[in-house]
């Protein structure tokens, strides 16, 4: 503090590294060195404001300024500015720890995240190489047979009609192998929803009831049907995929259920939904296996030497249903057998 120039003695409160005397010659040739002077304290002016180091290398604030009355008063406060710059240094290195710390765990969430995404194209993929090794070795095995037979048939001419009907009936085959396959394949690429109609439940039920009984009766099944007393209500849906659907159902329920045993057709109602049902009399399907079985190319039986069916059936009937929105499912009768029903919704 000067008055008039003349030093006021001021000691001081408080101790500093840097001798006092020091700090305040470093205050004044910084002040001079800047071209700076003591500024007049006015209501539109600020005092002029710097900062010095230390001898220990410690960092001060100064504050110049004047006062001009009836004598003139220069202030030069000088203040430690070490607690403020070891708070910046913590706020720092907090804040770098918590950026490091944020970075991390985007890097992680990022990481997952993206497995997560992947997962589904990696499925998908592997899905997709099964199906393709899956229908080549299918198709490779009645194109063998064809092969043979053509061989067979200028080798034995005599036995024309047996080479021509073993021909014929591998032609059958892998023509539905390739209708199977290209109805899957226009399940999962078409994107316009079919146009429904009205179906009467019960009156589909008799339809194929109707149609099957030859057919079980030919292959030494029995066929039954059973129907509430009143009327189920009708639904919505394509009544040629449906009748396909509860044919590969049947066509199932034949292959695996023992000879001279019945094979039912169910329908009822349930809430809002229509729940029709084929049982039969077979092994049932496992638990584990319940889900698998609509699987593209899965049979229960993998070493099984009948080859009618391809392990398509299944899934293009859950293709059919999903279509209806409607859900396919399996479950064991408590007396034996598989049960699969299709849970229709009623139509509005």
């Amino acid at each position: 503090m000067w008055e008039n120039n003349t030093p006021i003695f001021w000691k001081g409160s408080f101790s500093t590294a840097t001798p006092r005397n020091k700090l305040l010659e470093t205050a004044l040739q910084t002040l001079h060195s800047n071209n700076r002077t003591f500024p007049t304290l006015r209501s539109d002016f600020s005092p002029y404001s710097f900062f010095i180091t230390g001898s220990q290398g410690e960092p001060y604030r100064c504050l110049a300024c004047a006062s001009f009355s009836n004598s003139s008063i220069s202030l030069l406060f000088i203040q430690s500015a070490a607690p403020e710059t070891a708070y910046l240094f913590q706020v720092g290195v907090l804040f770098s720890v918590v950026t490091f710390a944020f970075c991390c765990l985007l890097i992680v969430f990022c990481w997952l995240f993206s497995a997560k995404a992947v997962k589904p194209v990696l499925l998908a993929e592997q899905k997709q190489t099964e199906f393709i090794a899956a229908a080549s070795h299918e198709l490779r095995t009645p194109l063998a047979v064809i092969q043979a037979s053509c061989c067979a048939l200028q080798i034995e001419p005599e036995k024309q009609t047996q080479h021509l009907s073993s021909i014929q009936g591998e032609n059958r085959r892998m023509a539905k192998l390739v209708d199977e396959l290209l109805f899957l394949c226009r399940c999962n690429f078409s994107k316009q929803p079919p146009a429904f109609t009205p179906i009467e439940s019960d009156t589909l039920l008799i339809d194929i009831f109707d149609r099957f009984s030859p057919l079980a009766t030919q292959s030494g099944f029995s066929l039954a049907i059973h129907l509430p007393d009143s009327s189920l209500p009708p639904v919505l849906g394509d009544r040629d995929r449906l009748i396909q659907l509860f044919s590969i159902l049947l066509d199932n329920a034949f292959c695996y259920s023992p000879p001279h045993t019945t094979v039912t057709l169910t329908g009822e109602q349930q809430g809002k939904t229509v729940l029709l049902s084929v049982s039969d009399c077979g092994c049932g399907v496992s638990e584990h296996l319940q889900t698998k079985i609509f699987d593209r190319f899965y049979r229960t039986q993998q070493s099984r030497t009948e080859k009618q069916h391809f392990g398509l059936g299944l899934s293009v009937a859950a293709e059919i249903a999903q279509m209806h929105k409607a859900t396919l499912s399996v479950k064991n009768n408590p007396n034996g057998g598989a049960c699969f029903t299709l849970c229709l919704p009623i139509a509005k």
